[in-house]
C-alpha cells in the first residue's frame, strides 16, 4: 500500500527522536511547515516548489532519500481533483498573449510620440520663420505689408 511522504517523515523523526523544534532549527523551515509535511498538508505553500525543497531539506536532515518522497508527493498532488489545495497550479498562456504584448507596446509608443507633438504646438516652440529687424528694432515692412496697410 501506499505510505505518504509525511508519514514516511514524521516516522523517521520518531525513529530518530527528535522534535519538529530542532529539526525546524537544524533546517531553517518553520515548526509550522514540518508539521505541515508530515500531516500531508501540502496547500499551505503559495508554490509546489517551496513544498519540493521543504520535503529534500528535511529527509536529508533525517537521513532519508528525499527523491522518492518528492514522487510521491507528486503523484499524490497530481490526483487530487482540480479546484482544491493539491491541485498544482497550471499556467495558462493565450496565443494571443505575444500580439498583446506588441499591441500594449505599439499603443504606449503612440501614445508618447502623440504627447510629445502635442507639447510642441502648445509650449511655442513650434519653428517660426526668421526676421531680420531694422536698425531701429522694428520689423521691416514688406511690399505686401505696404499693400495690405495701403488697402
Amino acid at each position: 500500500m501506499f505510505e505518504s511522504p509525511g508519514r514516511i517523515l514524521s516516522e523517521a523523526r520518531l525513529e530518530r527522536g527528535g522534535s519538529l523544534q530542532e529539526y525546524a532549527e537544524r533546517t531553517k523551515i518553520p515548526v509550522s511547515s514540518l508539521e505541515a509535511l508530515e500531516a500531508d498538508n501540502w496547500s499551505w505553500m503559495a508554490a509546489p516548489v517551496y513544498v519540493k525543497g521543504f520535503i529534500r531539506a528535511y529527509a536529508l536532515e533525517l537521513d532519508l532519500d528525499p527523491e522518492p518522497l518528492i514522487a510521491a508527493w507528486r503523484n499524490a498532488s497530481s490526483q487530487a481533483p482540480q479546484g482544491t489545495a493539491f491541485a498544482r497550479r497550471q499556467t495558462i498562456t493565450s496565443p494571443e498573449a505575444p500580439n498583446r504584448s506588441f499591441r500594449m507596446a505599439a499603443g504606449i509608443a503612440l501614445g508618447a510620440v502623440a504627447f510629445v507633438i502635442w507639447l510642441v504646438l502648445n509650449s511655442g516652440l513650434s519653428p517660426q520663420p526668421d526676421r531680420a529687424l531694422d536698425d531701429d528694432g522694428t520689423e521691416p515692412v514688406t511690399s505686401e505689408d505696404a499693400r495690405n496697410h495701403a488697402e
